[in-house]
């Protein structure tokens, strides 16, 4: 594709009756797209540079309908010495499991009941537990508040939490412990 050993995806996008083709080709061997397909709508990328570790396209063309749309013709230089080879890598303490996963399945959740309802009416007040999904059981600990409306449920939005049980993450064909954000939703209370 485009000069450069390339994986495609193609896929169909169904709108009623109508049927649209579409393709995502990346780069074999650097991981860059290469070429994006939506219906009528083509970008094309070309002749890659390094810059710190990706590969950014030195030319882009866009074409709608096969009509040429706009061309980007594109280059950086890095300042010797000044470039760090991990600026584009998240910041440290977003890093987690998922980032490092080959082949990854999400938690799913398979014991997480809500509080019982109050009588106060049908409002619902969400309280956000940060906590950890441990991948050798699925139990959920190190449970702290991350944000709540009332301070007087939180003791209570932590203990329930604390009972939750996942599948847990599978990270590479095992499990994992992985970090979360679970909303627990307290209604008519």
């Amino acid at each position: 594709m485009l000069g450069r050993a390339a994986k495609c995806i193609n896929f169909d996008t169904h709108f009623g009756a109508t049927l649209q083709a579409n393709q995502l080709c990346v780069d074999s061997v650097r991981g860059a797209l290469l070429r994006w397909q939506v219906g009528d709508e083509i970008i094309e990328n070309t002749e890659f540079f390094p810059i710190a570790n990706l590969w950014e396209p030195a030319h882009i063309r866009r074409f709608v309908r096969g009509a040429l749309q706009f061309e980007i013709d594109q280059s950086m230089t890095a300042i010797e010495g000044a470039m760090d080879p991990n600026v584009f890598l998240p910041p440290s303490q977003h890093w987690d499991k998922t980032y490092q996963c080959r082949t990854s399945r999400r938690p799913v959740g398979g014991f997480t009941p809500m509080p019982p309802a109050g009588d106060a009416g049908t409002d619902t007040i969400d309280v956000i537990v940060h906590g950890r999904i441990r991948g050798s059981d699925g139990k959920v600990d190190q449970v702290q508040i991350q944000s709540s409306p009332r301070p007087d449920l939180n003791a209570e939005a932590l203990k329930l939490v604390s009972t939750w049980k996942f599948l847990p993450l599978v990270c590479n064909d095992a499990p994992a412990t992985v970090d979360g954000d679970f909303v627990v939703h307290f209604q008519g209370r």
